[in-house]
């Protein structure tokens, strides 16, 4: 790695907290741990004004992940960014997937 890429990586290890390291492995489901149990990152609300019964996608299931979930998003925040974030962002990658796809 030259200098500049050490100091990217670096700059970036100063800011996220390293929760675990490893590899993604197909069919192999990891959760990425709540650091509250039981309160939503995103909205904050507790258990029982929100639910946890849905499996969130730490990334978006259309990109690839099926491997990586978050246990501390409410199914609230969940529907919320699946119906609104991730359907646009899923619109805007539409035409780049398409060409990629057809590329292989």
């Amino acid at each position: 790695m030259d200098q500049i890429g050490l100091k990217r990586k670096e700059k970036i290890d100063s800011l996220y907290l390293t929760i675990e390291r490893g590899f993604l492995v197909k069919g192999r489901k990891v959760v990425i741990p709540s650091i509250e149990s039981g309160v939503c990152r995103y909205c904050g609300k507790k258990s029982p004004d929100v639910c946890f019964k849905t499996e969130a996608h730490a990334f978006p299931g259309f990109i690839g992940n099926n491997s990586l979930f978050s246990s501390d998003e409410c199914d609230s925040c969940n529907e919320l960014f699946s119906r609104i974030i991730e359907d646009d962002l899923a619109n805007y990658m539409g035409v780049a997937r398409t060409l990629k796809a057809n590329s292989r």
